[in-house]
């Protein structure tokens, strides 16, 4: 096999930047039922890329809380890039994948093989056959790349029966490795997207569960030290706005929110603006924000500063005009939360607000 198209297949299927030592990948995974009157609900995911050696990456994948939920071994062969191993964590027990057709990415030239991996929870073995139709140039987010365009059947071998067939596209940059994908399920539709990329030191120092885990903001560095704001409760006892359900944040929705930003922000602040501007910030038990900080970062996550106007204004947009948020209710009882919105902006317009 040319090393040169081997050199492309591992491009376009994993994060080049500092993959020796180990690339940590967040994503928004955003489940979107098909029934309009239910609400969206965005969950976080990480994905750890990382290189051994010459021939064997590794992908090991956690939740939001940072706990493990796959493990993937993937080694260059001549015939392409092959999985050779694969667990999974389900209710704390390892499941390890049979897996039969191997390969993930074939080369140039080489037919789409259905990959074919088997997993048995408790008595039953589920089989998983991903299959992809066709692979196609791309552009996103101004950078080169391929779309993997297919679908997922997952069967039930034992009794020569079909469960379900998921539609599937991936989306990955020549240099971010995967940064978008959609999956069609029955009843809804998975959004999956890249919002940062870090080296493992900060992903480990994230998974640090104590006082400065993933939320933390320090009480001393904030946007709004001379406002009211005050906890309820203790701040080691501050959760994470995912950790009830409905979610804490928006209220009463996204879309009310999305209406008072357009009409209380000039768009002129963010003209020629691209981006990522993050406001983090605490939700305590009354419903109030407060303690602010910011994270900024370009469409290809490098950091970037932001016109200070416009981060400004938006901070009175958040004090003024926003003054009142869904809190996380935990045993029934509302609780202090971190929360956070990501704008993203391309080109001096809002293209989309996160989660």
């Amino acid at each position: 096999m040319p090393k040169k198209w081997l050199k492309q297949t591992i491009r376009f299927s994993f994060s080049k930047n500092e993959l020796k030592k180990g690339v940590e990948s967040k994503y928004y995974v955003h489940n979107i039922p098909l029934n309009p009157n239910e609400k969206t609900k965005t969950d976080i995911s990480y994905s750890l890329y990382q290189q051994l050696n010459d021939s064997l990456f590794t992908i090991s994948s956690y939740n939001a809380g940072f706990q493990p939920v796959q493990y993937q071994e993937f080694v260059q062969r001549e015939k392409g890039l092959i999985l050779s191993k694969e667990i999974s964590i389900y209710r704390g027990d390892s499941i390890i994948s049979t897996i039969g057709n191997n390969i993930f990415f074939p080369t140039k030239g080489q037919q789409f093989e259905p990959l074919e991996i088997d997993k048995k929870f408790g008595n039953v073995t589920y089989r998983y056959l991903r299959k992809i139709d066709f692979v196609k140039d791309t552009i996103f987010n101004n950078n080169k790349g391929k779309v993997l365009i297919g679908n997922l059947k997952i069967t039930l071998p034992e009794l020569d029966s079909t469960i379900s067939t998921i539609p599937f596209r991936f989306i990955y940059d020549e240099s971010l490795g995967l940064v978008f994908s959609t999956l069609e399920r029955k009843n809804f539709g998975v959004k999956n997207e890249l919002v940062e990329q870090m080296p493992i030191s900060k992903f480990k120092q994230l998974a640090n569960h104590q006082k400065k885990r993933t939320g933390y903001i320090n009480p001393s560095k904030t946007l709004d030290q001379n406002s009211n704001f005050s906890l309820c409760g203790k701040e080691l006892d501050i959760t994470d706005y995912y950790n009830s359900d409905p979610d804490g944040g928006f209220f009463p929705d996204k879309r009310a929110f999305l209406s008072s930003f357009r009409q209380n922000v000039d768009t002129a602040l963010f003209e020629d603006v691209s981006g990522y501007l993050t406001f983090r910030f605490v939700i305590n038990c009354k419903g109030d924000a407060g303690r602010f900080t910011t994270e900024m970062a370009s469409l290809d996550f490098e950091p970037a500063d932001f016109p200070k106007n416009l981060v400004q204004n938006l901070l009175v947009f958040f004090l003024k005009n926003r003054k009142e948020w869904a809190t996380t209710d935990l045993n029934e009882k509302a609780t202090d939360t971190y929360f956070y919105v990501t704008f993203k902006f391309n080109n001096g317009k809002l293209e989309n607000i996160l989660p």
